[in-house]
């Protein structure tokens, strides 16, 4: 089966949660796509739960590994990048699971001349915990849930109304136009195949956590293109886990993103063609 789109999963030490968003691959509406999950260095061999979904599912899956030598998401991703076939490129973060019509809405959005950012409730501990392999599958938990409803009014579930799904229809169009958030977020995005090769990709020079996802939507910008809403309509749901450092080296990160901003960097000096062969045929 030919694919025209990728979608990029990012995971590390997290093979549970791995296998969750596996699942909510298989129950998409539109199954046209390959996997590549980006794994920036797992010590446990998430091998057998890949294995499993492509034999008894049918999913198109490729593993792309590195070593563990902190967080360097942007590395592991121009990897799969480099190894991805689809001209649509569809991120998602390795700890959120898929409403039915995510890649759907992602594919239909994605057009050129912009890049499609959208946002994701955030599922308590508690909520987190229901979501099983068994509920996916059954269709059951990836979906705005009456228990996620009162977990947001009197628990600790939060951005709750990004969990709406309300199509292309009016509704959409009027609530879209009330969320003046532009920024990207790597766990909910999407960008021609193309449009990432004009801008060399991740910025490796991001090591360490934060900044990196807002730093390519710079540079998108600087190359003309506009960020495209699919809140409501390409939904997300983020499952909880402790939070890590997120500290080291913000300062740093966020006065290169500034200067980048500020001098219109399209292309960083160090990303995506690292990876690439030496000639590219488009």
């Amino acid at each position: 089966m030919s694919v025209d789109t990728s979608v990029i999963v990012t995971t590390y030490n997290q093979p549970d949660y791995l296998n969750l968003v596996l699942a909510s691959l298989v129950m998409q509406s539109d199954r046209h796509f390959e996997v590549i999950v980006a794994d920036d260095g797992s010590q446990v061999d998430n091998r057998a739960i890949i294995d499993r979904y492509v034999s008894e599912f049918g999913l198109i899956i490729f593993h792309v590994w590195h070593e563990d030598c902190g967080f360097r998401k942007t590395v592991i991703l121009n990897k799969a990048i480099a190894q991805s076939k689809g001209t649509k490129i569809i991120f998602v973060d390795g700890d959120c699971i898929l409403h039915r019509h995510f890649i759907r809405e992602h594919k239909r959005c994605l057009v050129h001349g912009v890049y499609c950012i959208g946002r994701t409730p955030r599922l308590s501990r508690k909520i987190s915990a229901k979501v099983s392999e068994a509920g996916i599958l059954k269709g059951s938990c990836q979906r705005l849930t009456p228990a996620m409803l009162l977990d947001s009014v009197f628990g600790s579930t939060r951005k709750i109304e990004f969990g709406c799904y309300l199509g292309s229809g009016p509704f959409f169009s009027l609530a879209a136009r009330l969320k003046k958030n532009t920024t990207l977020w790597g766990g909910n995005c999407s960008v021609l195949r193309k449009d990432l090769l004009a801008v060399n990709g991740w910025n490796e020079d991001f090591i360490g956590w934060g900044q990196e996802d807002s730093e390519l939507g710079e540079r998108l910008q600087n190359l003309g293109l506009k960020p495209r809403q699919v809140v409501y309509r390409a939904i997300n749901f983020h499952l909880w886990h402790p939070k890590s450092d997120q500290m080291a080296g913000k300062h740093e990160r966020c006065a290169m993103k500034l200067e980048i901003k500020k001098q219109g960097i399209v292309s960083c000096f160090k990303g995506l063609n690292q990876h690439l062969p030496v000639t590219i045929e488009e």
